[in-house]
């Protein structure tokens, strides 16, 4: 991580945003939208903040590069969002990404250690967005009703929808349309899960360590536009976890038998 020169930014409270600004936000996602590609050939991404004012804004963001939209994980987290351009929609306020346009992520949990989650190897970070970032979770914590469906695999139901924090094992193609992800979080599903036979597919990951988990892995398959992101998570064979929860509720009522 490299820090750029410190340059002094100013923030502007929600409820004092106008048509035609661009403009530098924190807040605390309130509803969040994943990367999808869009009609044409960029990726799509919708987040909803909400600041101290009360006030809300919904951020509809543009790239052709997905890793360049926030890494935004689950509703509570803490974004900051550089050259926003504040237009009118349907007679409400929205933000879009003008040139320039940088996020950072947080987490948004009281205690958790203040790190901003990028693409960007240079962006700046100072003490006073460390206050900024602390001063949105005491207020979040107190002001935010929590909504997390982060589960583990040993709580699972049947046709149940969940967030979802694992390992990512192995990854294949299984056709034009959809893409197979084998994962697991270190429990066990209380339930038989389907599989996938990959006989025939090109498979990236390690058989010998996937049979050696044997009924800990679980197969999801993710479909439609996701399948670009699909293919350009990394197999991670240790012990470090990687956040896929982005797809698990499109696909977890395939799970089961």
């Amino acid at each position: 991580m490299s820090l750029v020169p410190a340059t002094r930014y100013v923030y502007t409270p929600l409820n004092e945003l106008k048509s035609g600004m661009i403009v530098n936000v924190y807040g605390v996602v309130k509803f969040f939208k994943p990367p999808y590609l869009s009609k044409g050939t960029d990726y799509c991404s919708v987040v909803t903040i909400v600041d101290q004012t009360n006030a809300k804004l919904t951020c509809l963001l543009f790239s052709g590069n997905y890793e360049a939209l926030p890494m935004i994980y689950k509703n509570g987290d803490i974004v900051r969002f550089h050259r926003l351009k504040i237009q009118v929609y349907k007679n409400g306020t929205q933000g879009i990404n003008s040139t320039g346009f940088a996020s950072l992520t947080f987490e948004g949990t009281l205690g958790a250690p203040v790190i901003p989650r990028t693409s960007n190897k240079c962006f700046n970070f100072t003490t006073e967005d460390h206050k900024m970032v602390e001063t949105l979770r005491a207020w979040a914590s107190t002001n935010i009703s929590p909504s997390s469906t982060l589960v583990k695999l040993c709580d699972v139901q049947p046709m149940q929808y969940f967030d979802l924090t694992c390992q990512l094992l192995g990854k294949a193609e299984v056709d034009g349309a959809s893409f197979l992800l084998k994962v697991w979080d270190g429990t066990r599903t209380p339930y038989p899960s389907w599989r996938v036979l990959i006989q025939d597919f090109a498979f990236h990951g390690d058989l010998s360590h996937i049979h050696r988990l044997q009924n800990l892995t679980i197969d999801i398959l993710v479909y439609d536009n996701h399948v670009q992101v699909a293919k350009s998570l990394k197999v991670m064979l240790s012990s470090k976890h990687v956040a896929i929860f982005i797809f698990i509720n499109l696909v977890v009522n395939h799970i089961y038998k």
